[in-house]
């Protein structure tokens, strides 16, 4: 996962390094509220599922966001720490003094400061369902008709499916992956925020997969479960160069378009779109003069609060 602009990376939910400035360096579950010191961002670096969730351990109840993972790879959630700081926070932000967690999505950007601009006339379009559920605790997929469980612990191979819209003549299905015979097959129907589960004891089978079918026999919903790598951290962003240290006209643009984006508080985009135009002076570039000198004259205009005269 990372920090904001990706400044900062850790693995999740066991964090093994320095995160936020805290060391986790003796693998702390750092998904636990109770573990996280400081106010803490997860971002997610990559998700191959349509759904993010939270889970309140103390209420029996959680909350999922659906949508479809290519339009909104963004997943984030926000603490402000389990810590004299953030417990004063928590009884600010709810109604029976916490503990408080936001969760939030991104559609169209997998982080936080990743922007763009809107033309005129210009339409994006997305989906998004936010979904409250209980009784399942940690779940391993959802839409928005159903969620599944399937999870591995001392009792057995737990697994649970909970109802969101009616759930007539439905099957849920559990085997191995690449075996005929199931472990479970069962007929349900659920009405909406209703829940069944189990556990299936004695037995240790290899990797396994859950499925929910409708009345058709079609699959709507399934799980495989998933099997951990060991792979390297990805690495975090690097600050870009200087504008004077940029050689490159497209990358001085987009640094300064991004910085003009992102408002930020310490590097002008003003200083890179001229040194793009620095660069432009000395090639023949019609397009890129005149996207410079349309991004300069009013950024030129607001600093020294000159009227702009064509």
């Amino acid at each position: 996962m990372f920090d904001h602009g990706k400044r900062a990376v850790s693995a999740f939910p066991i964090a093994t390094g320095t995160y936020y400035k805290v060391d986790y360096s003796a693998g702390v579950d750092i998904s636990r509220y109770k573990n996280v010191p400081v106010p803490t961002s997860y971002m997610a670096e990559k998700s191959q599922y349509d759904f993010v969730g939270a889970w309140c351990h103390d209420e029996d109840g959680g909350l999922l966001h659906v949508a479809n993972h290519h339009i909104a790879p963004g997943k984030k959630q926000w603490s402000w720490g389990h810590s004299e700081f953030g417990q004063a926070w928590d009884k600010s932000l709810t109604d029976n003094n916490g503990p408080y967690i936001e969760l939030m999505t991104g559609i169209f950007a997998d982080n936080q400061p990743d922007f763009t601009w809107l033309d005129a006339y210009e339409e994006k379009r997305f989906e998004q369902y936010f979904l409250p559920y209980h009784s399942l605790g940690m779940v391993q997929n959802a839409s928005r008709d159903a969620v599944i469980k399937l999870q591995r612990s001392e009792r057995g191979i737990e697994w649970g499916l909970y109802a969101i819209s009616p759930l007539n003549g439905y099957r849920l299905a559990i085997r191995e992956i690449g075996k005929c015979n199931a472990l479970l097959d069962d007929a349900v129907a659920l009405m909406p925020a209703t829940a069944i589960q189990g556990v299936l004891h004695g037995i240790n089978p290899e990797r396994l997969t859950i499925e929910l079918s409708d009345a058709d026999g079609n699959i709507v919903l399934s799980y495989q479960e998933h099997q951990p790598q060991e792979l390297p951290l990805p690495d975090v962003a690097k600050a870009p160069l200087a504008a004077q240290d940029i050689t490159s006209t497209d990358e001085a643009w987009f640094i300064g378009q991004h910085l003009e984006q992102y408002h930020h508080a310490s590097r002008s985009p003003f200083d890179y779109y001229l040194r793009a135009w620095c660069w432009i002076r000395w090639i023949i570039a019609v397009t890129w003069r005149w996207r410079c000198w349309n991004i300069t004259a009013p950024i030129s205009r607001k600093r020294w609060r000159m009227p702009l005269r064509l």
